[in-house]
């Protein structure tokens, strides 16, 4: 079974023990990238209208809808 989805604290605790962070923007997103599988997980807060927004998601995001959201984590070849 492939994991695709995470909610709470287990969304928290997995990302800290098996995913990198690569940025974060000012609408407290967080873009996070697997070393072992190098697939793309977004960290967001569904509920804006509860208090610090909620329990964030971790939600398994394609790496085209990676670069649209977080640009600054993604520069051209030429800057690197």
């Amino acid at each position: 079974m492939k994991l695709q989805h995470l909610n709470g604290a287990e969304a928290q605790q997995y990302a800290r023990t098996h995913l990198c962070e690569r940025a974060r923007n000012a609408t407290w997103e967080a873009l996070y990238e697997c070393p072992a599988t190098h697939r793309w997980w977004l960290e967001w807060y569904p509920y804006p209208e509860a208090h610090g927004g909620g329990p964030p998601e971790l939600t398994q995001i394609s790496r085209g809808f990676a670069i649209a959201r977080f640009p600054e984590a993604f520069p051209p070849l030429w800057t690197r």
